[in-house]
């Protein structure tokens, strides 16, 4: 019996694109060992899950609740963020000479950012060694100053990560 080569190509090429339902957990296994993480509650039918990107992402530390206002009014030629922004404490900055602490913070979809406090009163400084923990969850409301290029922390908020 003869078998042609384009007869062969279909029958692989229906194989690879009907496979089990298994390979969706098998790439959510895939996902997870390589750092990142499935959002549950997305619609199985017509969208992807999301994931969560937390590869280079410190342990989380034990949790407390603890809200800071740094500061409530904006800085000349700065404006507010419109979004707050949500991510997992990478790295303190210390020792910059323009700012108090400066905090390299790491997003659910994987993107890096440096965000500043400038100089707190007393009381939000004795505080800022509690929630500044790498591998921390965080809310931030940003103040974006010189062309948005640089993002100044009004407030902070730990979260509890799952």
């Amino acid at each position: 019996m003869k078998t042609s080569l384009f007869s062969i190509l279909m029958f692989f090429s229906f194989a690879c694109c009907h496979q089990s339902g298994s390979s969706k957990a098998e790439s959510n296994e895939q996902a997870q060992s390589k750092g990142q993480e499935t959002i549950s509650g997305a619609n199985q039918q017509n969208e992807t899950p999301k994931v969560k990107y937390l590869y280079g992402v410190p342990p989380a530390p034990p949790y407390q609740k603890i809200d800071l206002t740094i500061t409530e009014f904006l800085t000349e030629g700065c404006g507010k963020a419109e979004e707050p922004l949500v991510g997992y404490i990478i790295e303190v900055l210390e020792d910059l000479p323009f700012c108090y602490v400066g905090i390299l913070v790491q997003d659910e979809n994987g993107v890096r950012s440096k965000n500043y406090i400038d100089e707190p009163d007393n009381c939000t400084k004795s505080w800022l060694p509690s929630i500044l923990i790498p591998g921390n969850k965080v809310k931030m409301e940003l103040q974006l100053c010189g062309n948005y290029g640089f993002q100044h922390v009004m407030r902070i908020q730990s979260l509890e990560r799952e």
